[in-house]
């Protein structure tokens, strides 16, 4: 029996097909902005001319005592006075006046007239073994005018005194005070109060040839007695240092060498500010400082009053932190001396 079955057919389900999002384009960043220089702009300069120049003088009329003629200058005179005094082989005292007159010509000028007097008081004694000095200066400086802040009272004390260990080693020491007034107070001028102190070994080789080795240590103190100054004087307070080697040579009975070196270290106690002040006695630049120093005499005598005197120096002076004002100086004097 043949049997025809129907074929049944089987429908197949469509494939899902799942849509995948396409990827984000990548985009670079911007390059960052270019770097430019600031150059500086270019000014084109024309040339100045001028057309018209015109001139415009003023008048003016100098009083007749404020007038100055170029060849005055000024007239000195220095006179002295020395009183000695001795008792016996030891003991001498020495009195001596100095007087010195300064005058200007021009009437404009002569309220800088100034009189100074000096009046020192020595006093020597010399034994079989210790030798001993003392000094005494009054020093006292007035200008022309009324008042005046440079006119000032001075006192210097000084106090020497060796002994003989053998006959050719000494040992001794010095010592001194000094003390300056001023009668005003002011911007150039303030007092101070000044020690020194330091030992001294002195060599005799033989008779005729004489050796020192000096060491001496000063110390300055500034007194500013106005509280309403603008300056502060202390920074002019400083310590210094000498040494020096000292040569004394007779080489004939009328030839005599003196030789001298000397080493001087300054330092200012309250820093240093490198200018010049006008209150400094002497003038110096507030400078940490070495000067180094040689100077010799010789002299020769013709004959009894006739004698011929020849010296030199020579200073090196180095500043530490200030070299502008590092200073050399060389002298040299040749004289012919008449003694009466």
């Amino acid at each position: 029996v043949l049997m025809v079955l129907p074929a049944c057919g089987k429908k197949e389900a469509a494939p899902v097909v799942e849509e995948i999002a396409p990827a984000e384009e990548f985009i670079p960043p911007p390059p960052p902005p270019p770097v430019v220089e600031d150059k500086p702009a270019v000014v084109k300069v024309e040339p100045l001319v001028l057309e018209h120049v015109f001139f415009d003088f003023d008048k003016y009329n100098i009083k007749s005592e404020y007038k100055t003629d170029p060849d005055e200058g000024y007239w000195s005179q220095s006179p002295r006075a020395v009183l000695e005094y001795a008792w016996g082989s030891f003991h001498q005292v020495q009195l001596e006046y100095n007087y010195r007159l300064q005058e200007y010509l021009s009437k404009a000028e002569r309220r800088f007239n100034s009189e100074r007097h000096s009046l020192q008081q020595r006093y020597y004694y010399y034994g079989s073994r210790w030798r001993a000095s003392l000094a005494a200066e009054e020093t006292w400086r007035d200008y022309n005018k009324p008042q005046d802040e440079d006119d000032y009272r001075q006192v210097n004390l000084q106090l020497n005194a060796s002994f003989d260990l053998w006959p050719w080693l000494s040992l001794g020491a010095g010592g001194g005070f000094e003390e300056r007034r001023y009668s005003l107070r002011g911007d150039t001028a303030t007092d101070y109060d000044q020690w020194r102190a330091g030992p001294v070994v002195e060599l005799r080789w033989m008779k005729s040839l004489f050796q020192a080795v000096r060491y001496q240590w000063t110390g300055r103190t500034h007194r500013d007695r106005d509280a309403s100054d603008a300056l502060n004087k202390s920074l002019g307070d400083f310590d210094e240092h000498r040494l020096a080697l000292e040569t004394w040579w007779s080489l004939t009975e009328r030839l005599d060498l003196s030789l001298n070196l000397e080493g001087e270290w300054r330092w200012y106690r309250n820093g240093q500010t490198g200018q010049y002040e006008t209150y400094l006695p002497d003038y110096r630049p507030l400078s940490n400082s070495a000067r180094y120093t040689a100077s010799g005499s010789l002299s020769y005598d013709l004959s009894e009053r006739i004698r011929l005197y020849g010296s030199f120096y020579r200073s090196e002076e180095r500043h530490r932190r200030y070299s502008g004002f590092d200073l050399d100086e060389t002298t040299a004097n040749l004289e012919v001396q008449i003694l009466f």
